[in-house]
């Protein structure tokens, strides 16, 4: 008699927590770098490659935190999607006023 295998998971998920691993690896580099060059250089970094390593680390957060979230609710009732979508479209317009300094 065959087993059944079927353990809830759609056929993408493998690729969806890979991207996910690849997407907070890549913010923890940014992160990272950006610590490094404000401490080599003494003051804080600022200017288009502070801008630039600050939209990239929000750029892959967004990607990481929304494949997993979405891998959460993708299965639930609409309700929960529609609040994860409006979840996650206030916290991208926040965080990026807050890079460009509106919001703080």
């Amino acid at each position: 008699m065959a087993r059944n295998n079927n353990n809830g998971e759609g056929p993408y998920t493998g690729v969806i927590r890979l991207a996910a691993f690849v997407a907070i690896f890549i913010t923890a580099f940014v992160v990272m770098l950006r610590w490094i060059l404000n401490a080599a250089f003494d003051a804080g970094l600022g200017g288009p490659v502070g801008y630039v390593l600050d939209i990239t680390a929000l750029i892959t957060m967004v990607i990481a935190l929304g494949l997993a979230g979405w891998e959460f609710v993708a299965n639930r009732s609409w309700a929960w999607r529609i609040v994860y979508i409006i979840a996650v479209i206030v916290w991208i317009l926040f965080a990026v006023l807050g890079i460009f300094g509106v919001a703080h």
